[in-house]
């Protein structure tokens, strides 16, 4: 997110007060909802599609790759998505 802000120059010092201001719970779950939401749109499709279409879609929300990684993580397992088929355990 600090990447993306610097790159539409945005200074330092109000990206530092900006991110002091966020709620990282709040900013956590938002991040699983959106994981959560374009999993669901992308139904159907094999599993390292959706994977893939879904860590784009978040790094292009602002969010950091190893954020994105792991909430893609937490999803699989919260659906129980089997690592050779994208069916449900």
């Amino acid at each position: 997110m600090t990447n993306a802000l610097q790159q539409k120059q945005v200074r330092s010092y109000i990206i530092k007060i900006g991110l002091k201001k966020i709620d990282s719970h709040q900013f956590t779950e938002t991040l699983h909802k959106l994981a959560a939401a374009k999993w669901h749109t992308l139904k159907g499709e094999h599993k390292f599609s959706r994977q893939a279409k879904t860590f784009s879609y978040l790094l292009r929300k602002g969010y950091e790759a190893p954020l994105v990684s792991e909430a893609i993580k937490d999803l699989m397992e919260d659906k129980g998505v089997d690592d050779k088929t994208e069916e449900p355990k």
